[in-house]
């Protein structure tokens, strides 16, 4: 439910439809962490990885190369396991 949130929020952001652009991309990323906790509750590590790839997609989308990096390196991390 959580990741589709994120989506939701990307398509604001790309079709222009956000009205305000820094609180839906604060929006798309709390969405994407609490999906992130719910599949690492979960324990369904397919679903996590795919959470934080499109995580890390946003935020380098975005500008923000560090916590992209760190987004897909947990997901790298969570792979091996």
């Amino acid at each position: 439910l959580y990741e589709k949130l994120g989506q939701v929020y990307i398509d604001q952001i790309e079709n222009g439809k956000a009205l305000s652009l820094d609180q839906v991309r604060q929006n798309t990323i709390n969405a994407f962490q609490n999906s992130i906790q719910r599949y690492g509750q979960l324990n369904d590590q397919s679903k996590l990885v795919n959470v934080l790839m499109k995580l890390g997609e946003f935020l380098d989308g975005q500008s923000q190369y560090e916590n992209s990096i760190a987004t897909y390196q947990q997901a790298l991390e969570v792979a091996d396991e």
